[in-house]
């Protein structure tokens, strides 16, 4: 019965959010204890077209994708390939960034993960200029830019602070996957399917897409609907500025974005998330450093209570959130419009990715659909 109601209260979040046009597309899956108890393709994968969204299509991930690059990096720490306190010169030497004060300090490869490293995301007017000013990526636009070019151009971009010093939502993860690649001698996304994807069979989800046709077309907020995401659009989302090109995925010479260059469906998300969820793929010792706060408390967009591990937030304070969730609950989201949590204590997992930004990442539609999976499951 609580089953029941719960797929009937999360139905009513996904219809009504499609219905007002906060949302032209979403998929939603939830389930408890592994058992699929809901999953729905609601609106368009195409307003232009009137293409409907089906279960398969498949989305640009964007930050989607940390959680497996990080999962990956922790899993070559596991097996003594990588070196999670050595400074990150030593795999990529010429990767030296600046502070405004003209040196260079060391960074480590488990500050990258932690985005303690001092790097920005180019978001923030100052850091938009900045990046834009270096030509650097985020890992969504400048399509065709390999990761050698990539990261020269990264390390022009001044550092915010010094490393280890604070918390800031950066590229760093971007540097993780070019230091997974100087350490396997071969592109990010080869790895990710050989050590991540391949051997939990999900299928539709790397850094190629398999079948254009399933590609959905992006929208971002606006009045009185969401409008077309077209190459070299701006993501606007309070001061934060965002450049995509999500024609990038399809030009095969664009470097493999550590932070935000996958593609997937919504079932090769769940299913990885739910390797998380049971803790699959690392030993102990290494679920156990990644579901721990790292640091970023309070400094998380999903509110008070909220730190960051090591591949997502972590709820801290359920009460000071004011959330349903556990404590310990993992949650991230994804720039194109995507949102995810793991409540481990509960067993509940939830997918749900979206093709309008940023009402699919973090707004009222995910809080509703966070709180309506807790009061069907309540009942």
């Amino acid at each position: 019965m609580a089953a029941h109601l719960m797929a009937a209260e999360v139905d009513a979040v996904v219809e009504r959010a499609v219905v007002e046009q906060r949302l032209v597309g979403v998929s939603v899956m939830v389930s408890v204890g592994g058992k699929l108890l809901y999953r729905r393709s609601a609106g368009l994968a195409d307003r232009n077209t009137g293409r409907p969204l089906p279960d398969d299509a498949i989305f640009l991930l964007a930050s989607i994708t940390k959680p497996f690059v990080s999962v990956l990096a922790m899993q070559l720490a596991e097996a003594g390939q990588l070196d999670l306190a050595a400074p990150v010169s030593e795999y990529l030497p010429d990767f030296r960034p600046a502070l405004l004060d003209g040196n260079r300090p060391d960074i480590t490869v488990l500050q990258l993960l932690t985005h303690t490293a001092g790097l920005s995301y180019g978001m923030s007017p100052e850091d938009y200029a900045a990046f834009h000013v270096a030509g650097a990526s985020n890992g969504m636009d400048v399509p065709g830019l390999n990761s050698t070019d990539a990261a020269n151009r990264l390390a022009k971009v001044p550092m915010r602070f010094a490393p280890g010093t604070s918390w800031e939502y950066s590229t760093g993860m971007d540097v993780v996957g070019w230091v997974i690649e100087a350490v396997t001698h071969r592109r990010l996304g080869e790895s990710v399917a050989e050590y991540i994807t391949g051997p939990l069979g999900i299928v539709d989800t790397g850094f190629v897409v398999s079948d254009a046709a399933r590609l959905v077309t992006y929208y971002t907020n606006a009045s009185p609907k969401p409008q077309v995401v077209h190459e070299g659009s701006v993501i606007v989302a309070g001061t934060d500025r965002t450049s995509v090109a999500p024609g990038r995925i399809l030009d095969p010479m664009s470097y493999h974005s550590g932070g935000a260059g996958m593609v997937g469906t919504v079932a090769g998300v769940w299913t990885f998330l739910e390797a998380v969820r049971t803790g699959r793929l690392l030993d102990a010792e290494s679920w156990s450093r990644m579901l721990t706060v790292q640091a970023g408390m309070d400094k998380i967009p999903t509110g008070p209570g909220v730190g960051f591990g090591i591949g997502w937030a972590v709820l801290d304070d359920p009460v000071r959130n004011g959330s349903p969730q556990s404590r310990g609950t993992l949650n991230w989201a994804g720039t194109y419009g995507h949102n995810w949590f793991i409540d481990s204590t509960h067993e509940i997992t939830v997918v749900s990715l979206s093709n309008t930004t940023p009402a699919g990442m973090f707004s009222d539609y995910t809080l509703q659909l966070r709180d309506a999976v807790y009061r069907g499951l309540a009942q």
